[in-house]
């Protein structure tokens, strides 16, 4: 690993274990095992480290739902594929953060963080961009998928925080000692059947 990934990956888990706030530039060096001059030599600041690695906890849980990058679009933007089949697609992304929850928790921490940050913090400034980019790829797997269900148009953005939002909540209810649950769980049948209510 390069010094610049083993100093993201120091920062990522100091982060998440311990808040933004909670940890000093020093303690990265420390736990990195490197001077506090290499550190400025790749990020510049802690704010600039802030947001690598708020950009890197959510790529992870992109890419863990399946985004692939559409090669068609300007600028490559990632797109959720929507199947056809609306309940197993929230199913399944259900359990795909579930899961990354579970096998990647440090981001899946760090991306809690950003999620509910404090008005005019460091992580709301450092992770908006990659908040950004995450809505706007669950707003879009709405949108096509309001191509089959009229009943969906307008309220794409809307439903897109919706699904995070009790995507996470389940997450952080379900018993981290079991396995992730599969997509055909009742745990995930449940959530999903709860957050389609209303559009069937």
């Amino acid at each position: 690993m390069s010094t610049r990934d083993d100093i993201l990956v120091t920062a990522r888990d100091l982060f998440a274990r311990l808040g933004y706030e909670a940890v000093g530039v020093q303690e990265i060096c420390t736990v990195a095992g490197i001077t506090k001059p290499s550190l400025y030599y790749h990020y510049g600041n802690k704010e600039s480290l802030l947001t690598r690695v708020a950009a890197d906890a959510i790529a992870g849980l992109v890419e863990a739902m399946g985004a692939v990058s559409d090669e068609s679009s300007p600028d490559t933007a990632d797109v959720l594929p929507y199947s056809g089949d609306l309940v197993g697609d929230i199913r399944r992304l259900f359990a795909a953060i579930i899961a990354f929850s579970r096998t990647d928790p440090s981001r899946f921490q760090l991306a809690l963080q950003l999620l509910y940050p404090p008005t005019g913090s460091a992580l709301r400034r450092a992770g908006a961009p990659a908040i950004e980019r995450l809505r706007a790829v669950l707003t879009g797997f709405f949108v096509r998928a309001a191509t089959h269900h009229g009943n969906l148009a307008g309220k794409e953005a809307f439903l897109a925080v919706g699904f995070l939002g009790q995507a996470v909540a389940l997450a952080m209810y379900l018993d981290t000692s079991t396995p992730p649950p599969a997509s055909d769980s009742p745990d995930i049948a449940q959530a999903a059947q709860t957050f389609l209510y209303g559009i069937f």
